[in-house]
């Protein structure tokens, strides 16, 4: 019986190395494709093209976290993107004239504003939220000068710490009283009014004088303890058998002595002024009443050594 030969398809030594080293980078996590023609590019060397896939498979960076406005309602730029043209232009001043504002810090209460859906209440939050920030570093600014005064006056260092702000707080809180429709609370007034000439006087009058004013005169007036607390000088007055006389001159004659500038000012503050200013039987204390009652004492001494010496 005849036999018949069939020819054996064979692989080639090379072709099988370079399916071995593709299988090799497909196993690797290379998409076959990119291992083939990188494979093909570096003479079927495995490493080579391993390398060279790498370099082009590097990890992408991590997406930056979200802030905590952004996980809450959003950012900033889309809270004021939000605003109408009065609005915007309103928060574009506070932006300006408030130096501690950090816009990206406000991005919850910006979206509440935006939230309103009114153009004018929106500007209307803003404008009172500039003026409330106005007050509050002038509030600042009053304490703090009261606390140089009062450590210039009695040789104690000052302890005064500016509190911090919390700005996003109080415009939230503005936000919700205007969403609310409540009316902005106001001090009491006194019922005193006061007009003309008088009312500019009036506001030229300080008890803490900085370093920067121009004095012209001192007044001498007689108020609670709170009301003077911070002033410049000042001295106590208690309960008392001195007549008004008296006590008016000695307060004038400790207030100069235990002063260490505007002694001049004092000095020239009218008596009966002063007199008219306190009120009946009430006694001067302080730390060098002491003292001017011994140097009155000495005077008395000395004005009688005189008079016996001249009647003699």
């Amino acid at each position: 019986m005849p036999l018949r030969l069939q020819k054996v398809p064979t692989i080639s030594r090379k072709k099988k190395t370079k399916n071995e080293g593709l299988e090799t980078l497909v196993g690797m996590g290379f998409a076959r494709d990119e291992a083939a023609a990188t494979l093909a590019a570096h003479d079927n060397d495995v490493n080579a093209a391993a390398t060279a896939l790498s370099a082009f498979d590097e990890p992408e960076a991590p997406p930056a976290p979200p802030s905590t406005a952004e996980l809450l309602d959003g950012t900033s730029s889309q809270a004021v993107a939000r605003l109408g043209p009065l609005a915007s232009e309103a928060w574009a001043r506070c932006t300006r004239e408030i130096p501690a504002l950090d816009e990206a810090a406000m991005a919850y209460e910006l979206h509440r504003v935006a939230d309103l859906n009114d153009d004018a209440k929106a500007a209307g939050v803003f404008s009172e939220f500039l003026k409330a920030d106005v007050e509050e570093r002038e509030r600042n600014d009053r304490r703090r000068n009261e606390a140089a005064a009062r450590a210039k006056r009695t040789g104690v260092p000052s302890d005064f710490v500016e509190a911090s702000r919390n700005l996003p707080a109080l415009l939230s809180g503005i936000c919700r009283r205007i969403s609310r429709g409540d009316a902005q609370k106001t001090t009491k007034s006194t019922g005193i009014t006061i007009d003309g000439d008088d009312a500019e006087h009036v506001a030229r009058l300080t008890g803490t004088p900085l370093p920067t004013d121009v004095l012209e005169e001192a007044v001498a007036v007689c108020c609670p303890t709170a009301a003077c607390r911070g002033f410049a000088h000042s001295l106590k007055l208690q309960p008392g058998g001195t007549k008004k006389g008296r006590a008016a001159r000695d307060a004038l004659e400790i207030l100069a002595r235990a002063a260490s500038d505007h002694v001049d000012l004092i000095r020239e503050v009218d008596a009966n002024e002063a007199i008219l200013a306190l009120v009946g039987n009430t006694r001067v204390t302080h730390t060098a009443a002491q003292q001017l009652k011994k140097d009155r004492a000495v005077d008395e001494k000395q004005n009688k050594k005189k008079k016996k010496t001249n009647s003699v």
